[in-house]
């Protein structure tokens, strides 16, 4: 952000610089040229050549000749960009926000001008107001670096200049959860979740997670996650509930980082509970880790770029990652970053025989970075509504199911509760659920039976509940996280494996 700030003083320091070059050539070239003239007479004669309006029969010094022909362009050009200014800044947006799929942003967040985009209205869909201007628009996004900032800007300065009840506020959560914050015109999404979740339902990766679980015959896959500040964290948990792909499957999570306050809160991750897999969080500094990634298949590096490449180097320079075939996601600005960090031991015929011995950016290394940036944002907010508007459809076909089959009539225990009476815990279930179906349909497309999908949503459903820190119970007590439906699939009671199935 700071470079952004500093690149902009630069802009105006030039545009300043050129303005005043004219007038001050034309003070030196008056006084050379008319020595009766005092200072001031030099300014007000060099004010005049910005219009072209100077004698025609003079003879002219060097300085005053520049300056006659620069002045009059830097006065067309200044004054055009002054009108933008004004038409952009001040009465543009007025118009320009009543469209609506248009977005007011407000925000201070390093990466606001990756999210929205380079282009300025009217050619981009996202207009950045200061801070303190207030614009009537039907969509706003906050995308402040900090969750307090986002609430206070939300219900000090918006809500109270909001009065059509029919305005959307997106916000960007880091700490919060979204579920936890329920209001009638605010959405919340974050930025990194959406991220994660979209890589691991990603058709490429569920194709290439199947393909190494079966190359390991039966060993653990090992995926290793570098960096646990929000982004690792997201990554962790989009992992656990969405990369259940084969019945084969042995995954072995390795984390590194602040994993000790994570740990704590997630008492749920035992390894018990995340049969067949398991994660396994390294208190040691990464660096001292080094040999033990040698044989890892996955590593994500989930921490700031400058400190990714570091350990990217250090895998590559320092141990024999290169020649046990794995694969490096790196968070980083574009891909351009990991061409220079490429490696080929091999001739290039060789290579088409053997690429576990090269390590080529595309083949063994690629960005976990914002894609498609002009219409990232865009997308986060249209993926979000689409989940939520698909999780209210599935829990009404179970609700719907449920009465038909037990022929009650509503009823206000838990399971026959409408959407708009669900708990926020119980409503991201259903949008976990939702984002899980993308992964169902690559498996049955891949031919795996229904049988064992439903034994996987299954699955996905348990360690939902576990990262919550629920436990199993004979009785359900939503309010103390206990629910009898938290144990193997096989040991449900058929009623329960039949939902399984029938939503698969």
């Amino acid at each position: 952000m700071k470079k952004k700030n500093w690149d902009t003083k630069d802009r105006i320091g030039l545009k300043l610089i050129l303005l005043l070059l004219p007038f001050t050539l034309g003070i030196i070239g008056f006084k050379l040229e008319r020595s009766e003239y005092s200072y001031l007479d030099a300014a007000y004669a060099s004010m005049q050549m910005y219009f072209a309006n100077i004698p025609i029969d003079w003879q002219y010094n060097i300085y005053i000749n520049i300056g006659r022909w620069l002045a009059p362009f830097c006065a067309i050009f200044f004054g055009i960009g002054l009108v933008a200014d004004l038409v952009r800044g001040m009465l543009w947006p007025k118009f320009w926000s009543k469209l609506p799929s248009h977005y007011v942003v407000y925000g201070d967040a390093p990466w606001i001008h990756i999210l929205c985009g380079e282009k300025m209205p009217p050619f981009s869909k996202y207009c950045i107001m200061d801070q303190n201007r207030f614009v009537n628009c039907s969509k706003y996004v906050l995308l402040f670096d900090s969750e307090r900032k986002n609430l206070d800007f939300y219900t000090s300065f918006l809500l109270p200049k909001i009065k059509n009840k029919n305005v959307k506020v997106y916000m960007n959560l880091l700490e919060l959860e979204p579920q936890d914050i329920q209001a009638e015109n605010l959405v919340t999404f974050q930025v990194n979740s959406f991220m994660a979740i979209s890589f691991f339902k990603d058709p490429k990766w569920v194709n290439f997670e199947r393909s190494l679980i079966e190359r390991k015959k039966g060993r653990a896959v090992k995926i290793g996650i570098i960096g646990f500040g929000d982004l690792g964290k997201r990554m962790l948990q989009s992992a656990l509930v969405m990369n259940i792909v084969s019945k084969e499957q042995k995954i072995e999570y390795h984390v590194w980082g602040d994993v000790v306050p994570y740990r704590r809160k997630h008492r749920g991750l035992s390894d018990r509970n995340l049969e067949p897999d398991r994660v396994i969080f390294h208190e040691d500094d990464v660096n001292g880790s080094l040999q033990f990634m040698e044989d890892f298949d996955v590593i994500f590096l989930c921490g700031q770029q400058e400190e990714n490449l570091l350990v990217l180097s250090d895998l590559l320079r320092l141990t024999a990652f290169v020649g046990r075939g794995g694969a490096i996601y790196a968070h980083v600005e574009n891909e351009e970053i990991l061409k220079m960090f490429q490696i080929a031991h091999i001739s290039v015929k060789e290579h088409v025989k053997n690429p576990g011995k090269t390590f080529l950016a595309g083949e063994r290394l690629f960005p976990l970075s914002v894609p498609d940036r002009e219409h990232f944002l865009d997308k986060v907010i249209t993926n979000h509504l689409f989940l939520y508007g698909r999780a209210e459809k599935k829990h009404k076909a179970y609700v719907t199911d449920a009465r038909e089959k037990e022929g009650q009539k509503p009823s206000p225990e838990y399971r026959y509760f409408e959407w708009n009476e669900l708990n926020s815990y119980l409503r991201w279930e259903n949008v976990s659920s939702a984002n899980y179906d993308e992964v169902k349909l690559i498996l049955k497309e891949k031919g795996v039976p229904e049988e064992l999908i439903a034994e996987f949503e299954h699955r996905r459903w348990l360690r939902c509940h576990y990262l919550d820190n629920w436990a199993y119970s004979a009785q359900r007590d939503d309010s103390a996280h206990l629910h009898p439906d938290l144990q193997d699939f096989h040991a449900l009671p058929k009623a329960e494996q039949e939902k399984d199935k029938n939503f698969v």
